[in-house]
């Protein structure tokens, strides 16, 4: 049941246009202003920022942004998913995610 509706919520995301796909997302280093201007680009105010693993950078530079929040790939779950606009997911972190719905 929890991979139907995991599969389901990211269904939702990607047929909503609400799923934001990237090769990879690197900060050199920890900067809320650096993150916060990459978000706008992409005009995203609220989002889950799904990793293939845990990046201590992304981690610093988000927690002080409302509404956004850094997962590892194998810690999504439903709940974060529907709670969030966007969807930011680097194609690495799609590939966890697979795995883990096999």
């Amino acid at each position: 049941m929890r991979k139907a509706a995991l599969r389901s919520a990211l269904s939702d995301k990607v047929l909503n246009g609400e799923l934001i796909l990237l090769d990879a997302i690197t900060m050199a280093e920890p900067k809320t202003k650096a993150f916060a201007e990459f978000l706008h680009r992409f005009e995203v105010r609220n989002a889950l920022v799904v990793l293939d693993a845990v990046d201590e950078n992304i981690a610093k530079s988000a927690r002080n942004i409302q509404g956004v929040e850094p997962v590892e790939a194998t810690g999504i779950n439903v709940y974060n998913i529907l709670a969030h606009g966007k969807l930011i997911m680097t194609k690495d972190a799609v590939a966890k995610v697979e795995e883990v719905l096999g």
